[in-house]
């Protein structure tokens, strides 16, 4: 019994000392050279209308959102093809937006390029808001893709 015992001990010692195999290491250094992050940090904004969109809506917040301090949110806009006048307007629940950037048209000439375009947005409460981005491709009986931004507005802070 007192031979198995210290058998046993130096068998776990052994074995906790012993480098990892090699495929393991290198399968590790695989995942974490493919899985590199990007210095796009957007989020795709929901889409409220039925169907495929043509149309893909992603935003940034440029600062954390503040009850009476007006906020940068960057929309990133792509479609599958070329679209040669977007007619693109933004409200707001809760939410003053800029009326010089609420309203706005513009072109995305090769698909699956990004066109940017920032509104400046105020929040009104503390709590939930959401950005409303009403976008209307050309065309005759072209439907028109709504999308919810939802922002999470801090109150101001106290002043003394």
């Amino acid at each position: 019994m007192r031979y198995g015992l210290s058998l046993l001990v130096l068998l776990a010692v052994t074995a906790c000392s012993r480098d990892p195999e090699p495929s393991t290491v290198a399968a590790a250094a695989t995942a974490a050279t493919t899985h590199t992050p990007t210095a796009d940090d957007s989020v795709a904004a929901a889409q409220q209308s039925p169907g495929k969109s043509p149309v893909t809506l992603r935003f940034v917040l440029e600062s954390k959102p503040v009850v009476g301090s007006a906020t940068p949110v960057r929309l990133d806009f792509t479609a599958s093809e070329p679209i040669t006048q977007l007619a693109v307007r933004a409200e707001g629940t809760d939410l003053a937006v800029d009326a010089a950037s609420a309203s706005f048209v513009l072109a995305l000439p090769e698909a699956d390029d990004v066109v940017s375009h920032s509104i400046t947005v105020t929040p009104q409460v503390a709590g939930f808001s959401q950005l409303i981005v009403r976008v209307l491709p050309p065309g005759d009986g072209a439907a028109e893709i709504v999308y919810a931004i939802p922002l999470m507005a801090d109150a101001a802070p106290a002043t003394k």
